[in-house]
């Protein structure tokens, strides 16, 4: 990674805003992939354990979900909510530096990386996400070499490679260029 970039993600990270937003968004990307399962069943668990209960209930699926998929699954969902955390972060930054903001194209590959991480975030079996949504079910991951852990990987992949390319891009102007 070139210095700019490393310079340019010291400037926004060194900042405490940027990186409590970089932490509460990887929090909350987490914690939609934990509940991503357990939101049908929502209306019944209401009913039964009242307002008060469903939370206590949600925090504890959340606080215990890394023993309920696997190791690789559960260390590429936090590698993922870690990623999309920071890029959500810089975007943020880079919005605010530049007053509005800055472009429909600047957030397609991000946006790429952020679909994949929520549609599988681990294995078919453990982590299915949203691609029920898609009209798939598990088996049509399960296929896959790794059953949907390589798109967990491609997530990173693209989710690093936007970091990395945002942050030597975060101080340059485009009209410059």
């Amino acid at each position: 990674m070139p210095s700019l970039a490393i310079e340019n993600l010291i400037l926004v990270f060194g900042k405490r805003r940027f990186s409590l937003l970089a932490f509460l968004i990887a929090a909350a990307f987490y914690a939609f992939n934990a509940l991503i399962p357990h939101l049908t069943g929502f209306p019944s668990t209401y009913a039964t354990l009242g307002i008060l209960g469903v939370f206590r209930f949600y925090l504890t699926l959340i606080a215990g979900y890394g023993g309920t998929i696997g190791t690789l699954s559960h260390l590429a969902l936090i590698a993922t909510s870690t990623l999309v955390g920071m890029l959500f972060s810089m975007i943020a930054y880079k919005a605010l530096l530049l007053g509005s903001g800055f472009g429909w194209s600047a957030g397609l590959i991000p946006s790429l990386g952020v679909f994949l991480g929520v549609i599988a975030p681990g294995c078919a079996a453990c982590g299915i996400g949203l691609v029920p949504l898609l009209g798939l079910g598990a088996a049509s991951i399960s296929v896959l070499p790794f059953s949907g852990l390589e798109l967990s990987i491609l997530s990173i992949m693209i989710l690093l490679f936007s970091i990395v390319y945002f942050s030597k891009n975060m101080t340059v102007c485009a009209i410059n260029k």
